[in-house]
């Protein structure tokens, strides 16, 4: 039995599974906006959802514990690992002087997937009164679970800085006063580090306690519980803006196209996040009107409108570029098929997408799965089977939280070599 939890964006989630994968139960106490903020709020509910996963079938006997969180989140720690000030979340804005210090590094510092406004918020954060070290929201719920400071892994590091191929973090960090000393060290996720701390444990309910695996990104611990099992496997992620990842046999990095790699038990993920997506839909028709487009009939062929499907200026994948406009006129004059027309632009931007992973070493993709809210609108996925030429397979789960209960399983089986 292992248990998976999802730090999302509205709460924490959590997933029991067995032996086999299949999920035994699950659990989650939701959180708004400034509970977010609130790292006492969020181990709260990250204790609550393991208590109620204990008390259901089998959850006292769980093995092993991974926790997936956003990427980018923050949290700053005293001497006594005690949070000091709010979490900073992966969506929060860095002080404009710190972006700059980390802007004056160059270019060459953010070859492997560090993200400058990430790189700036660890920064500010780290200046707070009282600063010991910083932790990411993953290790930063472990913590809390083992009683004990501990690592980090390289997934979550890596829009801060940390280097997945040489497994450290670089030098440059050092010249911002990011020493050693103030972050966290660095481990492969899923890593087997230590067992939850023996009363927190019997309180949570649990007959004897579960050892504690480093663990990931939500977006990494959804590609895992999508099923991704073979070289060229990928999934893309309809949500809010797109995600897409492929599984590859080897690092893939592309500053100019904001192609990054995560490690994932000695394989990668290769990927990039568009900031083109649903939001875009939402932001032009509403949802009410939206449950009804996409339920209409698509088109045999595609719009020849050429959209650049975003809600403001500037695009990091599959080009990063500061400057790129939107682009959504003219419009049609129906809502269906203006509709329809952005749907086929955001599925040629997903195209572009796993065109610029396979340009630069992802390998091809083999088939293609999806998970996220987007799932829900036909007209977007029949669009996709109709203009993507790939084969397609069922993810297996649509729950992040059933992705790090699988790494949290794969904590006590061998890496690849």
């Amino acid at each position: 039995m292992a248990i998976g939890l999802d730090i999302g964006t509205g709460g924490v989630r959590g997933c029991l599974i067995d032996g086999k994968g299949g999920v035994v139960d699950l659990a989650e106490d939701p959180i708004d906006r400034s509970g977010r903020h609130d790292p006492q709020r969020v181990i709260d509910a990250a204790f609550t959802v393991l208590a109620e996963l204990s008390s259901g079938p089998a959850g006292g006997c769980a093995e092993t514990i991974a926790v997936a969180g956003t990427s980018g989140s923050i949290v700053a720690l005293d001497d006594s690992g005690s949070p000091i000030g709010p979490l900073s979340l992966y969506d929060d804005h860095p002080t404009p002087g710190a972006r700059h210090r980390v802007l004056a590094l160059g270019p060459a510092a953010f070859q492997r997937g560090a993200s400058v406004d990430v790189v700036a918020r660890c920064l500010d954060v780290s200046q707070r009164p009282g600063v010991s070290r910083l932790a990411f929201e993953a290790d930063y719920v472990a913590r809390a679970l083992a009683r004990r400071d501990l690592p980090t892994d390289l997934n979550n590091a890596l829009k801060a800085g940390g280097d997945p191929v040489k497994r450290r973090w670089p030098d440059w960090l050092a010249t911002l006063g990011l020493t050693d000393r103030v972050l966290p060290a660095l481990v492969e996720p899923g890593q087997r580090l230590c067992a939850i701390d023996e009363g927190l444990s019997a309180k949570l309910g649990f007959s004897s306690p579960p050892a504690i695996a480093a663990g990931t990104t939500d977006g990494c611990a959804a590609a895992l519980a999508a099923g991704l099992s073979e070289f060229g496997d990928a999934v893309t992620s309809l949500g809010t803006t797109l995600v897409l990842k492929v599984l590859s046999d080897r690092p893939v990095f592309s500053a100019e196209h904001g192609i990054y790699s995560h490690r994932m038990r000695g394989s990668w993920l290769a990927g990039g996040a568009s900031r083109a997506g649903g939001a875009i839909l939402r932001h032009v028709f509403g949802d009410a009107a939206l449950e009804t487009l996409a339920d209409h009939p698509i088109a045999d062929a595609p719009s020849s409108l050429s959209y650049v499907p975003l809600l403001s200026s500037g695009e990091r994948f599959p080009v990063a570029d500061p400057h790129l406009q939107p682009v959504l006129d003219p419009r049609p004059p129906s809502d269906n098929a203006y509709f329809l027309a952005i749907i086929d632009a955001l599925v040629r931007w997903e195209q572009r997408g796993y065109d610029a992973l396979t340009a630069r070493g992802a390998p091809r993709v083999r088939r293609l799965s999806a998970v996220g809210g987007g799932t829900r609108n036909m007209a977007w996925m029949r669009t996709r089977r109709r203009d993507m030429g790939f084969a397609r397979f069922q993810a297996q789960s649509q729950m992040t939280a059933c992705g790090a209960a699988r790494l949290a399983q794969s904590a006590a089986a061998p890496a690849k070599t």
